[in-house]
């Protein structure tokens, strides 16, 4: 029986992530496993209880704490199921991104730009009671189906993948395109179609919100509640942001705590905008631009680049281009650089201090 391509590729890529892991969870870990559900997940163990009450909760999407609530069934512990759910979805997001990227690369770029994303700075929280996994699996896959032509599949799970995320609604211009690119002639009931699909998710939560909450919008008023300094009542411009931040690491002390994780949201936002620019000068795939440009630059607009280290993940596509790079010096530099700041927020993350 001849052996997948795909295989080799995808075990090394298990037993990178594993051997992370192993690190992030016994070598700099404080205490067992309670530090998983930091932050946001302890909003979304609340929600898997309780369904939406508070006002921190409304802000969320109910897909991934859906998913714990049904788990939990098994297991009797939201913690654990949260886990399970988020180490399930990160191996399925590993196996479609292999896939993917087989379609257009080598193995040695793929290999390297697995290197790159499991050590990237704020990959742990594909271990963690986080959406990124479930997220990036759903959207990894949407792709590989769009790109296999089954537009049909690819649409339900872009719809769950809008109502675990709001950036998941841009999965919708990336199917219509590769849609468009490859059907000579584009029908327009299917295009209707396969738009009401993936923006399934997202339309029911609106609704949901109208109904429950009276008001569908106050996914974003409830915003400010997070504490994240991002402004709802007008629209920041990218570049004012970059002065904004420009201007606070001049003026604030670099003893101050809140320092080193304005220059990791600075530093990573950066590299993402410049990485995206030269995705447009090396025409990078089409599809994904339609998806990621928005993705990243949509929380942006509220004045802010936090969490930026962690929302920066959706644009995984991206990683394809860092794999492809030619020097290796290059890319053993950006290894090191990966890995140091990923060791650095990992333990910042594990003693409750905020990262992204």
């Amino acid at each position: 029986m001849r052996k997948s391509k795909t295989q080799p590729l995808f075990y090394f890529a298990l037993t990178l992530a594993l051997a992370v892991r192993f690190y992030l969870q016994f070598l700099a870990r404080p205490e067992w496993l309670g530090f998983w559900d930091n932050f946001d997940g302890t909003h979304y163990i609340e929600m898997a209880q309780f369904g939406y009450q508070s006002n921190l909760t409304q802000v969320f999407f109910p897909f991934y704490p859906f998913l714990i609530k049904l788990v939990n069934f098994i297991t009797q512990n939201r913690l654990w199921s949260g886990l399970i759910i988020s180490h399930l979805s990160f191996i399925g997001f590993l196996y479609f991104f292999i896939k993917l990227g087989l379609l257009d690369y080598s193995k040695k770029t793929i290999r390297w730009a697995l290197i790159f994303l499991i050590l990237f700075p704020t990959s742990f929280f594909f271990f963690s009671l986080y959406t990124e996994s479930l997220f990036l699996f759903l959207a990894a896959a949407v792709f590989y189906l769009s790109r296999q032509k089954k537009f049909w599949l690819a649409s339900i799970l872009a719809g769950l993948a809008s109502i675990t995320s709001l950036v998941g609604i841009f999965l919708l211009p990336a199917i219509l395109w590769e849609y468009w690119q490859t059907t000579k002639k584009p029908r327009l009931l299917t295009l209707t179609g396969l738009s009401l699909f993936s923006a399934s998710g997202l339309i029911y939560h609106l609704k949901f919100l109208s109904r429950q909450f009276g008001d569908y919008s106050i996914l974003i008023h409830s915003q400010p509640g997070t504490g994240v300094g991002q402004a709802i009542d007008k629209l920041v411009m990218p570049y004012q942001v970059i002065f904004r931040y420009l201007k606070m690491l001049t003026t604030i002390s670099p003893q101050n705590q809140t320092y080193p994780v304005l220059a990791f949201e600075f530093f990573i936002s950066l590299s993402f905008i410049g990485l995206i620019i030269w995705a447009l000068v090396k025409k990078f795939r089409s599809s994904y631009l339609l998806f990621l440009i928005p993705a990243f630059f949509l929380p942006t607009f509220t004045g802010s680049f936090s969490s930026m280290p962690r929302y920066a993940l959706a644009a995984f596509p991206l990683f394809y281009l860092l794999g492809n790079l030619k020097s290796k010096p290059i890319k053993l530099l950006l290894t090191l650089i990966f890995l140091s700041l990923l060791s650095w927020s990992f333990i910042r993350f594990s003693q409750g201090y905020w990262v992204s």
